[in-house]
């Protein structure tokens, strides 16, 4: 059939027209406002944090075979997870993509949140009541499994001019009913450990206390914009990068609180030398030969700067189970044996080179070889590392 020029012209003319309508479509999709554009930053800025915190914790479990720190790992490996896809969602309603499209990453977000907090609520509750641990464990996976499958049978729907998936009432509800709960558990088992210990072990209430706070700070964080108008559901989500960095500071420090368990025997050596001024074991049964051990300290850290041909010292000697820490100071270099590398070991085991340096600055200065005048060192010892001193500061020190 041969088509009029005619109505061939008209036809060219309207299929310019479609094709500009869509280029325009396009444009307008890759021009949009900047505000759209931060939750992506945020979302994935969140998960690069998640998952190098959820590595390094994990890390950690390899080393000491920690349940506790093996399931918060886990926690936040997938709770970083989390944050990409929902990213990647983000992304996906901005660029415009299928409906299936989002919805497959958007379950992917909901899956690995929901495994996220599962984790989390299994560290609390193995700390706290590892006797019910599993059964209890057990109900929260199976009203987990039917807030998913409620969101499958109720999913999200898309509203195009905030870019936002917004959940249907019913789907709203069996989060409430069935999802929440798993969250809250978190922080109201971490208040409840927090008050059950406050006599017998003041550190562990503490901590406990404030990681329950931080994971309220969370929930704030998560939940405040669906109080809150559109247009500041983006800016809502700032809060989340200082809400999870404080949950894992506290975390850590709550792992920390059982550093008197860890520590095993402490020396302090003469740099120039290797004499062993000082030596202490912190467990009764375990006595290592002094001048032994300085003789090998001072060798091996002299050996390796010589080899590598560096002015950086040795900081760490790290045998399976055993921890090796090394502090230098002007004269002596402290050293501390134990089975985890925590941070307030290192900061104590300064402290101690330091103000052993200060307090007997002109003895090592003019040292004969004679340890009678460091008799005074076992009282500085028991001050930094008794378990009353870390009772007694506080959070911010």
């Amino acid at each position: 059939m041969i088509v009029p020029r005619r109505d061939f012209q008209i036809k060219k003319v309207l299929m310019l027209k479609e094709s500009n309508n869509e280029k325009n479509k396009t444009e307008e999709l890759l021009i949009l406002d900047p505000i759209h554009y931060i939750p992506i930053g945020i979302f994935f800025i969140i998960a690069a944090l998640l998952l190098y915190l959820g590595i390094k914790t994990y890390r950690n479990y390899l080393e000491n075979r920690s349940k506790r720190v093996q399931y918060f790992g886990i926690g936040i490996l997938v709770l970083g997870l989390a944050s990409f896809f929902a990213g990647l969602e983000k992304t996906f309603l901005i660029l415009d993509l299928s409906s299936s499209f989002v919805l497959s990453v958007n379950f992917l977000q909901v899956l690995c949140n929901s495994i996220g907090y599962l984790a989390i609520n299994l560290f609390c509750l193995h700390v706290v009541i590892p006797k019910y641990e599993k059964k209890i464990f057990g109900l929260n996976v199976i009203l987990s499994s039917i807030d998913i499958s409620l969101y499958v049978i109720f999913p999200p729907t898309f509203v195009p001019k905030s870019y936002e998936l917004i959940l249907p009432s019913s789907t709203m509800l069996s989060q409430i009913v069935f999802g929440i709960p798993i969250i809250l558990m978190i922080p109201i088992l971490l208040f409840y450990y927090a008050f059950t210990m406050r006599k017998q072990s003041p550190p562990h209430s503490k901590w406990s206390f404030w990681l329950g706070m931080a994971t309220m700070l969370i929930f704030f964080a998560l939940y405040l914009k669906m109080f809150l108008p559109s247009d500041f559901a983006d800016f809502t989500r700032l809060l989340w990068i200082p809400a999870f960095l404080f949950w894992y500071i506290c975390f850590t420090r709550f792992i920390e609180v059982d550093w008197p368990k860890k520590i095993r025997s402490l020396f302090l050596i003469f740099g120039d030398s290797g004499v062993c001024i000082f030596d202490h074991s912190f467990r009764a049964e375990e006595v290592l030969e002094k001048q032994l051990i300085g003789g090998t300290i001072s060798g091996i850290t002299g050996l390796i700067q010589e080899v590598t041909r560096s002015k950086q010292k040795l900081q760490l000697m790290d045998q399976g189970e055993t921890k090796i820490l090394l502090e230098y100071g002007t004269y002596i270099i402290g050293v501390l044996i134990t089975e985890e590398n925590f941070y307030i070991l290192r900061k104590k085991l300064k402290r101690l080179v330091e103000e052993f340096e200060l307090k007997y600055e002109e003895t090592l200065q003019n040292f004969t070889g004679s340890l009678d005048e460091f008799g005074a060192t076992k009282e500085l010892v028991n001050d930094i590392f008794s378990y009353k001193e870390l009772i007694d500061r506080t959070i911010f020190h």
